[in-house]
């Protein structure tokens, strides 16, 4: 039977459910009643109502059949031009619909939803025109969907245009349900999380209405995040949800050329050791991609929980960072847990082994334990290893102890082989951190720099007593600890030293990136081969952008050393601009020695500065006793090539007031009552090869005594000095000298020479006019130290004359010239002549005493003698000189000649004669400079006639 209805209408008048402009209903009998073989409905506007529980049709929900069946009715239904109105939490939507078929074999219909404009407490969305299609077969339906949507929004999560499709299979019963959703995306954002790609969502899965499990996957392209980024991240894995506790989803997550400029800026470290540094970019070219592979748990229940037990992050060079736990990192909203091991390989990285136990972060903090292991590594100079490094974390601070094995260049210094024992304490927030309650051991194999060497070092740091504990608050630091004693060694610039300190109190303060250390005092005490020296150093140092600045004083410094020994040392000394200046140095200087070479000296007005391994300074040296000027120096010194050199003048002006003997007792003996100018310059360099330079010794008006030399004035001229620090000349050396008077004056001498070494001169040529002739000393050389040394005078023309009128003989004149030597030996402080001989000239020459000899005392002989004398030319005459010169000498005086002035002979008659041939032999024994001295010694020559009177027994020869 067929039955048609025309203009429907179902619900209340202005709120109609249902509206059709017509609907035909076919019945057939089944058995004892009626049955709804077919339905077309035509037009139809359908109003609908989602719920949470549900879909409603109002009035019509009625009419829906309350049994439950287990398979569709054999209807045959049509549907054209029809509409549904639904009413959604999200606003309202508008759809076509057309159907056709038998609901218990090939029913379809298609609904097509119009764009429209959605919106949640917490979303938002243009959801565009869609397609739904359901299809039923007896016990089953199917529907299916696809469409986009553009601009959704919810919470911090925007996709710009999203498409869609579902898919959902069940029986009529909904005994089982299974379905897939899949969401794509060009471009959009989760959070900080963007990307701008194409990006997928995918649920695939079974189950009831009550629960429901299967496969996700989740891939996204491009994804940024801040300054994070990576080529893809995708995941898969599977969910299970029941009603009764939410979604628990299990699975891993791939992350691949994942960029993270957080921790490449984190790793860019200036002004740290190389080993961080190094390590901060080898980490940093490592990690630039990375890929990352972790597999997770997580239940997103009441309590939403996630859990990852494991994660590899592969970087270049196949550096790799391992996570394994059991369970592994476990984060839910109010907490987080960490149990497991991470380990560190390849990439040129040190191996690293962390274990991680019971790491707990919550309300109150972190607490747990860890441990930080890594084998020996080294790279060139860079070497590291951690036999065991702890961490105690409660309270919101973490307890560091352990020990680190480094090597590392730092500021210009490699130092190898540093070996910190650490205790700190540090807050979890990084704004405080404590050393102590323990000591710290610093120690390291060695330190070197271009022209340093420390072979071994070692220091405890202990906190000190009674001050705050050295730490970090923010980046301020303060802080007082106690080095103890310090002993290192090792060389410099080729030479051995060690150094050795007393326990000293350093105090820190400043910031992280400015810090400020101070000592009120720290002993030091060096050895140095056969050099030992200490001093006090206290000050401050801080580091500024433009480098470390400083300043402070040194006291008591003292140098003991086989050449010198200083005493009370001090300066005022600043570090800024790279170099290191001291200003003020003083300083006195003695002779170690038991015979001291040289006075007490006073090192003033000293200033040096130190930069870059160049040394410069300048310094007066005074003698300490009347403070009196002796010298001048600056110089330079290159550190690295081990290259100087250095200026040294010096004015001594000599009086009653200064006397070498002020400034070296070597002086005492030799030479007294100096009185003079002597003005010295010297121009040094240092090199590998030693000290070499040149110099010169300029003496104006010098006047001095000697022990055997007698009185030595006016000594003029400039020594050239080739080669200085072997106190070595050039040769032919001139000196003027104005007078030496060993008991016979001579003057206006020059001498020329070379000294050949120190302690050493070769005397090339002396001469001095005398007496109408000249005296010369033969060439000699002359060794300081000599206890014998022996001069050859040779006496050249010396006018007898001349030679008497330097002793103002009044009743004595003679003529002639003389030559001869004159061997001089000096011992210490006295001389003599040796076998001297002085020779008249072939010529001969004139003698004549006009005295009075009392001849009434005198014999026949004697008066024949003297009246010879009156008037004698003698034709040879010799002196022969031996004895002291500071005490007796022995002149042998030998002469023939005939007289020229008649002479008694004697007799009964009264004859006179001349020409008669006379031989003198007179011994003299007095002292050298009496008999010099004084002129009675030949104006009064009594007793030499006597000594000469010839033996009555004997007549003379004729």
């Amino acid at each position: 039977r067929h039955l048609v209805f025309e203009n429907v209408a179902v619900g209340p008048v202005g709120n109609r459910d249902l509206v059709a402009r017509r609907i035909s209903v076919d019945l057939g009998w089944f058995g004892l009643g009626p049955q709804v073989t077919a339905v077309r409905l035509e037009g139809p506007v359908l109003r609908a109502r989602l719920l949470t529980t549900g879909i409603s049709f109002a009035s019509l929900d009625r009419l829906i059949p309350t049994t439950k069946t287990v398979r569709f009715p054999a209807i045959s239904t049509v549907i054209t031009d029809g509409s549904v109105s639904i009413v959604t939490p999200f606003g309202p939507m508008l759809a076509k619909v057309e159907a056709m078929g038998r609901l218990d074999r090939d029913f379809r219909a298609v609904v097509r939803t119009a764009p429209a404009a959605l919106r949640s407490a917490t979303c938002s969305g243009q959801a565009g025109a869609a397609q739904i299609v359901v299809t039923t077969a007896s016990r089953d339906f199917a529907v299916s969907g696809s469409g986009p949507a553009d601009r959704v929004e919810c919470a911090a999560a925007k996709v710009p245009k999203l498409q869609w499709t579902f898919h959902l299979a069940a029986p009529i019963t909904m005994a089982s349900v299974s379905g897939n959703v899949v969401a794509q995306a060009t471009a959009g954002q989760m959070g900080p999380l963007r990307f701008a790609g194409p990006s997928l969502l995918s649920l695939v899965g079974t189950g009831t209405p009550k629960q429901f499990h299967g496969n996700w996957r989740v891939s996204l392209v491009k994804p940024v995040a801040a300054r994070e980024s990576a080529d893809t991240i995708a995941g898969d894995g599977r969910f299970d949800w029941r009603q009764a506790r939410g979604v628990n989803i299990a699975g891993t997550v791939r992350a691949g050329g994942l960029v993270s400029g957080t921790a490449q800026t984190a790793l860019s470290v200036a002004g740290m050791p190389e080993l961080v540094s190094g390590l901060a970019r080898r980490f940093g070219a490592a990690t630039r991609s990375v890929d990352v592979d972790a597999q997770f748990t997580a239940a997103l229940g009441k309590r939403p929980q996630i859990t990852v037990s494991s994660a590899d992050i592969r970087g270049a060079g196949g550096s790799l960072l391992r996570f394994v736990g059991t369970p592994g990192g476990r984060w839910s909203s109010d907490e987080a847990t960490i149990n497991g091991q991470i380990a560190v390989a390849g990439g040129g990285l040190p191996s690293a082994h962390i274990e991680l136990s019971s790491l707990v972060l919550d309300r109150d903090g972190w607490t747990g334990t860890a441990a930080v292991i890594v084998p020996p590594w080294r790279s060139g100079e860079l070497a590291i290893e951690v036999p065991g490094i702890n961490v105690d974390l409660a309270n919101g601070f973490a307890d560091v102890s352990g020990r680190a094995i480094v090597s590392t260049r730092f500021g210009g210094a490699q130092v190898d082989g540093l070996d910190l024992r650490l205790a700190m304490r540090t807050s979890l927030d990084g704004d405080h951190m404590t050393y102590g309650p323990g000591c710290a051991d610093v120690a390291a194999t060695s330190v070197r720099t271009a022209s340093l060497m420390i072979e071994h070092f070692a220091a405890r740091l202990c906190p000190a007593a009674g001050a705050s504990a050295p730490g970090l608050s923010g980046k301020a630091i303060a802080g007082d600890f106690i080095v103890g004693a310090v002993g290192l060694q090792g060389q410099a610039s080729g030479r051995a030293f060690a150094i050795d300190s007393q326990p000293s109190r350093i105090s820190l303060g400043g910031s992280l990136d400015r810090p400020v250390v101070r000592s009120p005092g720290l002993i030091l005490k060096l050895r140095s081969n056969e050099m030992a020296g200490a001093a006090v150093v206290a000050g401050m140092v801080s580091r500024q952008p433009t480098g470390w600045t400083g300043s402070g004083h040194i006291s008591a410094a003292a140098v003991d050393s086989p050449a010198v020994r200083i005493r009370r040392g001090a300066a005022q000394w600043q570090l800024a601009a790279g170099g290191l200046t001291f200003t003020g140095l003083s300083a006195q200087l003695t002779d170690p020695a038991v015979k001291q070479r040289f006075a007490p000296l006073q090192l003033a007005d000293a200033d040096v500065r130190m930069i870059e391994g160049r040394i410069s300074g300048r310094a007066t040296i005074m003698l300490v006793e009347g403070k009196t000027p002796i010298a001048t120096i600056r110089g330079t010194y290159l550190t690295g090539p081990g290259t100087g050199s250095a200026q040294l003048n010096s004015t001594l002006s000599f009086s009653k007031k200064l006397q070498p003997l002020q400034i070296s007792e070597l002086a005492r003996g030799f030479v007294a009552n100096v009185d003079g100018k002597v003005t010295s310059h010297a121009d040094l360099t240092l090199d590998p090869d030693g000290l070499h330079g040149t110099g010169t010794m300029q003496f104006e008006a010098l006047s001095l005594a000697t022990a055997a030399l007698g009185p030595v004035t006016g000594i003029e001229g400039t020594l050239h000095f080739d080669d200085l620090p072997k106190f070595h000349t050039l040769p032919s050396q001139l000196l003027n000298i104005a007078s030496i008077n060993p008991g016979v004056l001579v003057e206006n001498g020059v001498a020329s020479f070379q000294i050949i070494g120190a302690g050493a001169i070769s005397v090339e040529d002396m001469h001095w006019p005398f007496a109408g002739g000249t005296l010369t000393v033969q060439p000699v050389i002359v060794r300081a130290g000599e206890i014998r040394r022996r001069y050859v005078l040779i006496v050249d023309g010396l006018d007898a004359g001349q030679f008497l009128q330097r002793f103002d003989l009044k009743n004595l004149n003679a003529t002639g010239r003389f030559d001869g030597v004159l061997p001089l030996v000096f011992a210490g402080t006295s001389g003599r002549i040796e076998g001297g001989l002085l020779t008249a000239r072939p010529e001969g020459g004139m003698i004549q005493y006009v005295g009075d000899v009392g001849q009434e005392s005198m014999g026949a002989a004697a008066r024949l003698a003297f009246d010879a004398l009156r008037s004698m030319r003698y034709h040879s005459l010799t002196l022969a000189l031996d004895g002291d010169l500071d005490g007796e000498l022995v002149t042998a005086i030998g002469f023939t000649g005939t007289n020229l002035a008649p002479v008694n002979l004697g007799g009964a008659l009264p004859l006179r004669s001349n020409g008669l041939p006379f031989k003198f032999g007179i011994t003299v024994r007095a002292p050298f400079r009496a008999l010099l001295g004084t002129a009675a010694s030949f104006s009064d020559a009594r007793s030499l006639l006597r000594n000469a009177q010839p033996d009555p027994a004997k007549p003379p020869e004729p």
